[in-house]
């Protein structure tokens, strides 16, 4: 009795579905973004895997080439062990669609970081210390 009454409740579901109609199948999860490439402009000098900044005080447009991102943001996390808790945020860019770009005006002090770029998108979060930065003050 009861394998009758499920046979005919399949049959009655199946009647509801339109001829011709499927049912899509589930959609796959979102893929985690993924940061390509980071550039600034103006390009800064390589000096023993440091890009150096030019004297004085300034201003660097850090250019982010990712995928799959609906937000990038950009830290300056201070050289040592476990400096992140004292990671500044430098900017953020929530409209990828001209670039992600973040300008960045420094002052005219020492600096010894990194910078931290973090893509956030439907599919997770992706982290990338992109570049290492210094800057000597001007005499």
């Amino acid at each position: 009795m009861k394998l009758r009454r499920l046979t005919l409740s399949l049959v009655m579901a199946s009647l509801l579905v339109p001829v011709g109609c499927r049912v899509a199948p589930p959609s796959s999860p979102p893929r985690p973004p993924r940061i390509v490439a980071v550039t600034t402009d103006p390009p800064l000098p390589d000096r023993d895997g440091w890009r150096v900044l030019p004297q004085g005080a300034g201003a660097v447009t850090i250019r982010v080439q990712a995928e799959n991102a609906t937000r990038v943001r950009v830290f300056l996390v201070p050289t040592g062990t476990e400096m992140r808790e004292g990671a500044q945020l430098l900017g953020e860019d929530g409209d990828g669609g001209d670039g992600w770009t973040v300008v960045w005006r420094y002052a005219d002090i020492p600096i010894t970081a990194h910078l931290l770029v973090q893509a956030e998108g439907p599919g997770g979060t992706a982290e990338d210390e992109a570049l290492q930065v210094y800057h000597e003050p001007a005499p």
